[in-house]
């Protein structure tokens, strides 16, 4: 996932520099590596989301649309970034065409991004339909009807989860990482102290997030800028598009029970805002000495934060006093 990553960078800026250091900023990310460690589907939603922007963004339409399929397979939320991608690739088309000229690259858009991510995500329930064992497969003797009970069941259990959680935490929180979601907790031995804890808290590098919410609004304030000015950035146009895809939905299911774990999925688009961020700095009329020196500095802070906390994101045997030092909220308990 570093490596597609990077290989957007590249595409947008052109630049080694900045490649590395989008690189290097998702290699620091306690979230990501919590989730490499784990086996939560939101690290696979994740990959496919982000290989289907990179496809989309190289215009290769074909196989941005077979990997959002593989991404709906995963989990349902990829859908916010078929409807975005799609009506992104049609308003390109109504003001670029017009009259008779619509009409093929219109029908081609919707075979891309409506039936191709439809085939692709029936595809990914083979299994569930050449067995006979799987859930709700043998409530009727036709197996679509089987399949559509079962979707209508996993919806209604997905918009009325409404019990509460020790670890939920609303979506106006997940960027500043305000309740994070411990997925293990022990009090071992062999730390060389009376009390031990050992924790694995999915928990985003605290430096890197909070200095991602700051760069987000400032990749949004230069995309409405844009807008203005009639102008167009690619990199502003998928912050924006991740942004919106990813994150904001959320904030419209306010009485759900929903975790911070799930932002690793906009992750990528906080980081590229970073990157956006420190372009602007380097470009700047600062001297380069000191534009660079701003940035090594925020990088290395960063670095310096993600090994910190990194005890916490594998899973170490630390002393109690350690662990809860590193307890900079108490909401993080």
């Amino acid at each position: 996932m570093i490596l597609l990553f990077a290989r957007l960078v590249h595409v947008l800026f052109y630049s080694p520099l900045l490649t590395a250091i989008g690189a290097a900023l998702m290699a620091m990310d306690g979230l990501a590596l919590v989730h490499s460690r784990t086996a939560l589907l939101d690290l696979f939603l994740a990959f496919f989301v982000l290989l289907a922007v990179y496809l989309w963004q190289r215009e290769r339409h074909w196989w941005a649309s077979i990997s959002i399929g593989l991404a709906m397979g995963t989990k349902w939320s990829a859908i916010y970034f078929l409807a975005i991608l799609a009506l992104v690739c049609l308003y390109r088309i109504f003001t670029s065409y017009s009259g008779k000229e619509l009409v093929k690259p219109t029908v081609k858009k919707i075979l891309q991004y409506g039936l191709l991510p439809i085939f692709v995500y029936v595809s990914t329930w083979t299994g569930w339909f050449i067995s006979n064992r799987g859930w709700d497969r043998q409530w009727s003797t036709n197996a679509l009807a089987s399949w559509w009970h079962y979707h209508a069941e996993m919806l209604s259990f997905h918009t009325g989860l409404t019990e509460k959680h020790s670890y939920q935490a609303n979506p106006w929180s997940w960027m500043i990482m305000g309740r994070p979601t411990s997925f293990f907790y022990d009090s071992p031995q062999g730390c060389g102290s009376k009390e031990c804890a050992q924790e694995v808290l999915a928990i985003g590098t605290p430096f890197l997030w909070w200095i991602g919410t700051v760069a987000v609004l400032v990749a949004f304030g230069f995309w409405f800028r844009s807008l203005l000015l009639k102008k167009t950035d690619a990199a502003l146009n998928l912050i924006v598009i991740g942004i919106s895809a990813g994150y904001l939905p959320w904030f419209f299911f306010q009485k759900r029970t929903v975790f911070t774990f799930y932002a690793i999925v906009f992750e990528p688009f906080m980081l590229l805002a970073i990157v956006y961020c420190a372009k602007l700095i380097l470009d700047s009329h600062l001297k380069s000495g000191v534009s660079q020196a701003i940035v090594a500095t925020v990088i290395v802070v960063i670095f310096l934060n993600f090994i910190y906390f990194l005890p916490l994101f594998l899973g170490d045997v630390i002393t109690y006093d350690a662990w809860f030092k590193r307890m900079w909220l108490s909401s993080w308990i």
